[in-house]
């Protein structure tokens, strides 16, 4: 019978032990949480939002949901408690944690009637930066400029003084071939293919519905006018992909998957959006600049004019400027 009693009494003393040890470690948490928060209390703030005040929200970014980005500004609707917000996002109203969110500072508005006589350089440079911008969009909408009625289709600042846009037109007036519809060509740089095999790259044109063949035809029309393709008889070939946009309207793209497949990728190293961003920092004004069908301003070397062949009801047809969807574009229009 001494047996039992043993076991029971090793027993009671492992459970004493198990709960003075919960006991000590729970007080050393307390301790550790205590000196935590001294140390941070003394720098940190409650943020207070009202309603209807702009915020920046702190959310899964597009391309990578494990990474956070802030994105807006989107309007509070009302608070729910002292750390609980109700903000409206897009069409959806969420509830978020106040960390998760930042107070948005619109963009101070620069007095451009500013009686201080200026350089004609800043001038120049304040006019061009000052296009009116859409009401319900966030960023600059580019204006197709087409030749001699240049002067008609451009947006001028109603803010600006009439020297100033006198200027401006007069600008627009000297350099009518830079800022129109038609791309342009550059005589500093050519595109070049490399592929890893000689042998042909053939891909059968996929199926296109009959009410697509117009569309197609009006493209290459178009392209031929415009003198970025020419006919081919290259062996290679590319199929036709019509993609439609959100407006209802048709994007006539090439599947080059194939070929990007085969092509030896470019090693230079395509800049980083956020060291741009960086070097940004303290600048005032900003110009954004559109260019019209920007790879189609490079032109394509020779002899990789044959790897851009595609299919058309027309006939083969091959690139004579760089196209879209080359796995090595985009480093070559960056150098």
């Amino acid at each position: 019978m001494a047996k039992p009693a043993f076991s029971y009494r090793c027993i009671h003393e492992l459970h004493q032990c198990a709960r003075e040890a919960c006991h000590t470690a729970r007080d050393a948490l307390r301790l550790v949480q205590q000196k935590s928060r001294d140390r941070q209390l003394p720098r940190s703030a409650l943020k207070v939002f009202s309603t209807n005040d702009p915020v920046l929200v702190l959310l899964p970014d597009a391309n990578n949901k494990l990474l956070m980005r802030l994105r807006g500004p989107f309007k509070i609707i009302d608070r729910i408690s002292s750390v609980n917000y109700r903000v409206q996002i897009d069409n959806r109203i969420v509830t978020l944690h106040v960390n998760l969110l930042r107070r948005y500072y619109p963009r101070e508005v620069d007095n451009l009637e500013s009686s201080t006589p200026e350089p004609k350089e800043a001038l120049t440079f304040a006019a061009m930066s000052a296009l009116i911008e859409e009401e319900d969009t966030t960023w600059v909408k580019p204006t197709v400029y087409t030749g001699p009625e240049l002067n008609g289709q451009v947006d001028i600042n109603p803010a600006l003084s009439k020297e100033r846009k006198e200027e401006v037109l007069s600008i627009l007036k000297e350099f009518p071939d830079v800022l129109t519809s038609k791309p342009g060509c550059t005589p500093t740089l050519e595109h070049s293919i490399k592929l890893k095999t000689e042998e042909p790259i053939f891909v059968k044109q996929y199926p296109l519905p009959f009410s697509a063949k117009k569309v197609v035809e009006e493209e290459v029309r178009s392209m031929l006018d415009l003198g970025v393709i020419e006919p081919s008889t290259s062996p290679y070939c590319s199929p036709v992909v019509l993609v439609k946009k959100k407006d209802g309207s048709v994007r006539f793209c090439i599947d080059f998957r194939k070929l990007n497949v085969a092509t030896v990728l470019d090693a230079t190293n395509i800049p980083n959006p956020e060291d741009l961003f960086v070097e940004l920092w303290g600048s005032r004004m900003f110009t954004s600049c559109d260019l019209a069908k920007a790879y189609w301003q490079v032109p394509l070397d020779e002899a990789s004019r044959p790897f851009t062949a595609f299919q058309t009801p027309m006939g083969l047809m091959q690139w004579v400027r760089m196209p879209f969807g080359l796995v090595t574009a985009p480093a070559t229009f960056n150098s």
